[in-house]
């Protein structure tokens, strides 16, 4: 007699993502998006891109997966790239773009300009006409609008589910599309635990800019899958994410430099340390706080 056999629901990445009702912790970050990255960077090899989305992407087990993993052809249209975003030989960057409205009865608005849908963008508008590059509703890249879909765009696409689980974002949310916009180049005031080598990380896939966005998605999920092992630096935004006006952010400065500094004598061991059988590195043997126990790898504990 024939058993019948057990099929799991489909989660979708829209459904995970309610589910998990906030960020969630590195290991399981990793978890989840490491194996998405990877299928995604095999397509990429044998010259083919994802469908990504909220709905083309499921959840297996606390692991992202295509849903259509056979891939498709990528689409290209340079030419709308270039009339969208030509490249710029001065040494001006752009880093955000703002309209104020001032009205005398309710005052002024400012409205981000990298955020939505342009005013410009018509219903009726051929989609391989030049658009602006802005962080739109969903999922899915500036490019794909004037007809454009090359490995850039998924690491794109990536970089967003990728900031959705880091930050507790739903980018089919205005609201959320709006707080990454405004905060993307310092995703600490959304997140004040993200570990900055996952925040850069972030920064640089989701530029809107492809000319300063990653572009090879394996040496992405290198970096990220390293992310302890990571060489961290002074890293400003993290140290400014709370501080308000000039006399705080200066504060904030020169304590996290003194931190940084203090008790240069051999008593502190943090930095003139030699390790004896006293002493137990604390960064190898603890056991990371996840939510998923399967998030734990085998070489972070101490046996």
């Amino acid at each position: 007699m024939t058993q019948p056999v057990s099929m799991q629901p489909i989660v979708t990445l829209r459904q995970r993502l309610a589910a998990d009702g906030g960020s969630v912790p590195s290991e399981d970050l990793l978890r989840a998006v490491l194996p998405l990255m990877r299928e995604v960077g095999a397509l990429h090899a044998r010259g083919l891109v994802a469908e990504l989305g909220d709905e083309a992407v499921v959840d297996r087990d606390g692991e992202l997966a295509l849903a259509r993993p056979d891939g498709r052809p990528p689409q290209l249209n340079e030419a709308g790239i270039r009339a969208a975003q030509p490249r710029v030989s001065s040494a001006l960057r752009v880093v955000g773009e703002y309209r104020v409205t001032t009205d005398i009865e309710t005052g002024s608005q400012v409205d981000d300009l990298r955020a939505g849908s342009p005013d410009g963008e018509r219903p009726d508008a051929d989609p391989r006409e030049a658009a602006n590059p802005v962080y739109r509703i969903g999922y899915r890249s500036w490019e794909e609008q004037v007809g454009h879909h090359d490995e850039q765009t998924d690491i794109f696409s990536i970089g967003l589910i990728l900031a959705s689980l880091a930050c507790g974002l739903d980018f089919n949310d205005e609201t959320d599309v709006r707080r990454f916009s405004a905060d993307q180049g310092n995703l600490f005031r959304l997140n004040g635990a993200l570990h900055p080598v996952i925040a850069s990380l972030i920064g640089e896939m989701t530029a809107l800019n492809r000319h300063e966005r990653a572009s090879d998605l394996m040496a992405a999920a290198s970096r990220l899958e390293d992310y302890r092992d990571q060489p961290v630096g002074l890293d400003v935004n993290r140290v400014l994410a709370g501080a308000t006006g000039v006399p705080s952010r200066r504060a904030a400065v020169l304590s996290h430099l003194r931190d940084r500094l203090f008790d240069l004598s051999r008593r502190n061991r943090l930095i003139h340390f030699r390790p004896t059988q006293a002493t137990v590195n604390l960064t190898v043997a603890s056991v990371p706080m996840v939510i998923r126990l399967e998030s734990i790898r085998a070489e972070q504990l101490c046996t």
